[in-house]
């Protein structure tokens, strides 16, 4: 998780195309009590600056693992920094999505956080993350058995308490790098390209597409030429803006050839 405030009120830019200004505490779920609700956060803001986002929408991209945290708040003062402390009040939190349910405790700050690799969406896909927490009472209403939630039914106990819940959703993109591949000398030697990508931050990545199965290679048009297109891994694009990259290629002969591109995040 990142250090910075994933709470903080003054939150400034989502994603891309989906920046959202002066956003405040959104929309959160209160119980019938009404001594706390809840607020949800993830990690899909800028990079750069360590900003979360609070957005009910947000961007993603495909195989990315999101953070998530999840704090309370006094209903009667929810713009208030520090969060409400969950000792005495909540014991767990659940994360729900598309059939995954994932819990979490509170840790030293009081703060509920999830971690998920989303590498089974597909492009376009969205989801809706929704967080809910509870007073345990008894034994938990469900328990893990190796891999699977099991329901307690048993009459004797009584259902864990239910405080607040929020939910935010998360839409998947997938950016592409596109070269074309003008016809060289003699075939080429794709097991040989490399592709160099210079992000924002100033470090470089390399991927050897075909190598990782991930490099599609479409006919040669009347010309000769190629298209080539590279779906980049998580954390292999800009999260936001372009993201510019060089492919270096060999043909049979030993012939080195060198492309541009740029791939936009939507």
């Amino acid at each position: 998780m990142t250090d910075a405030a994933p709470h903080r009120l003054a939150y400034v830019q989502g994603r891309s195309s989906h920046a959202v200004a002066a956003v405040v505490l959104a929309a959160v779920g209160l119980p019938s009590s009404g001594c706390a609700i809840s607020s949800l956060a993830a990690s899909t803001g800028p990079r750069s600056s360590g900003d979360w986002s609070v957005a009910r929408r947000q961007v993603a991209q495909v195989g990315e693992t999101v953070d998530f945290d999840l704090v309370l708040r006094d209903p009667w003062r929810p713009f208030q920094e520090a969060p409400l402390s969950p000792l005495g009040l909540a014991d767990y939190a659940v994360l729900r999505f598309a059939g995954v349910r994932v819990e979490a405790e509170p840790d030293d700050r009081g703060h509920f956080t999830f971690s998920y690799p989303f590498d089974a969406v597909r492009p376009g896909e969205g989801l809706t993350i929704r967080a809910d927490v509870y007073q345990q009472r008894g034994r938990r209403d469900y328990m893990r058995v190796f891999d699977q939630w099991v329901k307690s039914d048993s009459p004797s106990e009584t259902p864990d308490r239910w405080i607040a819940f929020d939910a935010i959703r998360i839409e998947f993109h997938q950016p592409v790098f596109e070269f074309r591949l003008e016809r060289g000398a003699a075939e080429w030697r794709f097991d040989t390209a490399r592709i160099d990508i210079r992000l924002a931050d100033g470090s470089t990545r390399t991927a050897l597409p075909n190598a990782a199965g991930r490099l599609e290679v479409g006919p040669p048009d009347a010309s000769g030429a190629r298209r080539l297109r590279y779906p980049p891994a998580a954390g292999e694009a800009n999260v936001t803006g372009t993201t510019q990259a060089t492919l270096t290629i060999e043909d049979a002969a030993g012939n080195v050839r060198r492309v541009d591109t740029t791939a936009r995040t939507p």
